[in-house]
C-alpha cells in the first residue's frame, strides 16, 4: 500500500502504519510544489538583512543574536 502525503489527510491510523514500515509513503506532488515555495521564503529571508527568529537568529534566549549568513546552514 502506498500512502500519499499531501498536507491535509494524514490519519492518526496511516501515521502508525507508517512508523512500523507497513506502507511506503511518498510526497505528494501539490504538497513537494508547497514545500519548494516554503523553502524559497525562508532562504530569502535567511539571505536578508532583518532578523528573523529562528531563520537568521538563534532560538529562546539566543533570539537576539544573528547567526553569520556563512553560519546558516548549520542553524
Amino acid at each position: 500500500m502506498l500512502i500519499q502525503l499531501d498536507g491535509s489527510s494524514l490519519t492518526l491510523e496511516q501515521v502508525v502504519r507508517i512508523a512500523d514500515g507497513e506502507v511506503e509513503v511518498r510526497l505528494a506532488a501539490a504538497a513537494a510544489e508547497r514545500v519548494r515555495a516554503s523553502r524559497a521564503v525562508v532562504d530569502r529571508l535567511a539571505s536578508g538583512e532583518a532578523a528573523v527568529y529562528g531563520i537568521n537568529t538563534g532560538f529562546g534566549s539566543l533570539s537576539e543574536v544573528r547567526i553569520a549568513r556563512d553560519a546558516l546552514s548549520e542553524l
